[in-house]
């Protein structure tokens, strides 16, 4: 068998071996059982590189290394069940673990089993991993005057990539893999595509069919934001651009990618959008998602009305001097 240039590891070269023979001969190749979650996490780190996202690859390799193979690497992958996930929640809380750190670190986990599972070096086990309970931060958003604020005050190269960002609502990655074909400058509308490749056709406000006119007509590339480094790919972080615009528009609140899209929620729906309509803007596949906007919402409301005084009002009467009986003011006049 020829492999690709690529392959350098024995390892890697063993595991394409095996799973092209599984795939030749399913019914007469026996799948080993006894391997070890360390040994066979770094087979799927492999197929995770080759479906996922970089960003999401690096998290979930990290996520490995620093946690889940010193904990569980070394017992073997079919014998792992409830109870080896609950000491690993101990163990994490020991080591200063927050629950939704830990919940995220199993979501991982759980995912490496059902890869398992299905390639059949893991007998599919009848248990849940339970999610820790956390309680969602409720993120400080952009005024519309700021999030305004902050697009003027950012870099030409970025302007665009900020306007889509706070008027469709998009996640970063959703914006970076923008092509120009999925751009309907006739119809005033993109397409996004979400996540599983769930595509959804938002309408482009004026300022953001302004700027990308701005950018079609200095494209380069199939990317509507490309790198400034190379043509070929689309630009990697934004993160730089907005704190250098955060600290030009003079913005105190933490501001990071994802704000403008929780910003665009939470100012739809503080204007009686439906929330069904929100959700279509997002792109959640469920609702409950966007009523955590709510929260938000409620939020902002109640730090207005503390900021005006409201919350302090109250309706009972402010005490005046106790009367004295007449037993104690002849005691005071002596």
């Amino acid at each position: 068998m020829t492999l690709p240039a690529n392959i350098t590891r024995l390892e890697e070269a063993e595991a394409i071996e095996r799973e092209l023979k599984h795939a030749a001969k399913p019914n007469e190749i026996q799948v080993p059982k006894n391997r070890t979650v360390g040994d066979l996490f770094r087979e799927y780190l492999d197929w995770y590189d080759l479906h996922r996202s970089p960003t999401t690859y690096r998290d979930c390799e990290g996520v490995f290394k620093n946690h889940i193979n010193p904990h569980l690497g070394q017992y073997i992958a079919n014998e792992i069940s409830i109870n080896h996930i609950n000491v690993y929640k101990r163990l994490r809380h020991g080591e200063g673990g927050k629950n939704r750190t830990i919940t995220t670190e199993l979501h991982y986990f759980s995912g490496f089993r059902r890869w398992a599972a299905k390639l059949g070096f893991i007998e599919k086990k009848d248990f849940n991993i339970e999610r820790l309970p956390y309680t969602r931060p409720i993120p400080i958003v952009l005024s519309l005057k700021e999030a305004i604020k902050l697009i003027n005050a950012a870099e030409p190269f970025y302007r665009g990539i900020f306007i889509l960002l706070f008027t469709c609502g998009c996640r970063l990655k959703e914006a970076r893999q923008l092509k120009w074909t999925e751009v309907d400058f006739q119809n005033r509308t993109i397409k996004i595509l979400g996540k599983g490749g769930k595509e959804n056709i938002l309408p482009m406000a004026d300022l953001l069919y302004t700027e990308l006119k701005k950018l079609k007509k200095k494209a380069s590339s199939e990317w509507v934001f490309q790198s400034r480094v190379r043509d070929d790919i689309p630009v990697q972080d934004i993160r730089k651009a907005i704190a250098r615009a955060k600290k030009k528009a003079k913005i105190t609140k933490r501001v990071y990618p994802h704000l403008l899209r929780h910003s665009l929620a939470t100012h739809l729906l503080d204007s009686d959008v439906n929330l069904r309509r929100i959700q279509e803007i997002l792109g959640h596949a469920d609702v409950s998602t966007t009523e955590f906007y709510t929260q938000v919402a409620v939020k902002m409301k109640r730090d207005a009305m503390k900021k005006a005084g409201i919350g302090k009002l109250s309706t009972q009467k402010p005490r005046g001097r106790r009367k004295l009986s007449t037993r104690t003011r002849q005691k005071t006049n002596k």
